[in-house]
């Protein structure tokens, strides 16, 4: 006797948390272009000292700038990041 299952997925959706990619893995995007949040979309990313289009980051550390975003160099290898830091809220 061969079993049939058959499975029906139905997706949750809640108009006050709409998806996003920070809500389904906790970060900001892909990580290949850089990712815009509604609070820095206003004005284009800066370049970082390697002349590259910085990338937005939130800190996550506990502490009193947790939350915070701030740009940094964008370059994935950190032996070649430039060091570049730039607080969103500043600019």
């Amino acid at each position: 006797a061969s079993l049939s299952t058959t499975t029906t997925t139905t997706l949750f959706t809640d108009p006050q948390f709409p998806p996003c990619p920070s809500s389904l893995d906790g970060r900001r995007g892909s990580g290949k272009q850089p990712s815009l949040s509604p609070s820095s979309s206003s004005k284009a990313p800066p370049l970082c000292r390697c002349k590259k289009r910085a990338r937005i980051r939130t800190v996550g550390k506990e502490g009193v700038n947790q939350g915070r975003e701030f740009w940094s160099c964008a370059e994935r290898d950190a032996k070649r990041r430039c060091g570049f830091f730039l607080w969103a809220d500043s600019r």
